[in-house]
């Protein structure tokens, strides 16, 4: 401790010998006020010693090379900081991205009903509209009328037990009618409701297959309805893990009874079922969609119409 206090003194005195030294031969030799080459080595030497006091390990080469080291940490500091602003934009890339693309996993609920004669569509509409109508037809036209409405009236839920009874040799299924599915995804659908409505749905622990029975020889909003009802059938597939189809029951009228119906004996059901088979060859590939032909005479239909209004 006391050496350092003496070099450090030493030190002190030197730097004051040779600023003095640098002063009178400035001020007192001839030429006067010129800075000669003994001056330069003499400040050379006060500036070496007083760094020297300034810094405990003191390298000459160090010093040389100080502004080189410091222009090429401060190109590193550069390189480094866009680097990291790089990886900063890309991380925030791949975050939006993700919040994007975050996947909700679907999950349903269904509502339904034990009774067969829930799905039918006509019952609230017939009663209310007869009475408007018999003031406006004569007594022939309303009995066409009123037969026309009994047959529209029973053919869904009697296609529906035809097709039913064909495949009811599954067992340890359950058979629920007028079935809603309902998608109840976290997020809201401002546009329409998250659910479908299908006529039956058998479920067994191997499959679960969804019913509609279309009466109406339209086919122009069918087709969205009936994408809709496959697109939301392949969720449901997804979200329960058992394999899902919808099985489409088109009738198969005879003439006269269509002729009821629809006062014409055109085939026109024959004409949509190969439309949606085309339209929906990929569903039906898939195993997704299934379409149903049901033989439906004028007889058995008056048999199961008489059959139910005797069961009253």
């Amino acid at each position: 401790m006391e050496n350092s206090k003496n070099n450090k003194k030493i030190i002190i005195f030197l730097m004051i010998f040779i600023a003095c030294l640098i002063i009178i031969n400035f001020i007192c030799a001839y030429p006067k006020y010129e800075i000669t080459v003994e001056i330069i080595v003499c400040l050379s030497l006060l500036t070496i010693l007083s760094l020297s006091e300034m810094f405990d390990d003191l390298s000459i080469p160090k010093v040389i090379s100080l502004s080189k080291n410091v222009k090429e940490i401060k190109k590193e500091n550069n390189d480094l900081k866009d680097t990291n602003i790089k990886l900063l934009t890309q991380i925030a890339s791949i975050k939006n991205s993700n919040s994007q693309n975050i996947f909700l996993p679907n999950s349903f609920s269904t509502v339904s009903s034990s009774n067969i004669d829930d799905i039918n569509k006509n019952d609230d509409k017939i009663e209310s509209e007869e009475s408007d109508v018999q003031s406006n037809l004569e007594n022939k036209d309303y009995k066409d009328y009123r037969t026309r409405h009994k047959y529209r009236n029973n053919l869904d839920v009697f296609m529906l037990k035809k097709v039913l009874e064909f495949s009811n040799d599954i067992p340890n299924c359950d058979i629920r009618y007028d079935v809603k599915l309902i998608n109840d995804k976290i997020r809201d659908d401002n546009i329409m409701n998250n659910e479908v409505r299908f006529d039956a749905l058998k479920s067994t622990p191997n499959e679960n297959i969804f019913y509609e029975v279309k009466i109406i020889p339209y086919l122009f909003d069918f087709s969205y309805q009936l994408h809709y009802m496959l697109r939301t059938i392949e969720l449901y597939k997804d979200y329960s893990k058992i394999p899902c189809k919808l099985v489409l029951v088109l009738p198969k009228f005879e003439k006269e009874l269509e002729k009821i119906l629809f006062n014409t004996s055109r085939d026109r059901f024959s004409m949509i079922k190969d439309r949606i088979s085309n339209r929906f060859d990929p569903a039906i590939k898939n195993h997704l969609l299934e379409i149903v032909e049901v033989d439906v005479s004028k007889e058995e239909l008056d048999n199961y119409i008489k059959e139910k209004e005797e069961s009253k």
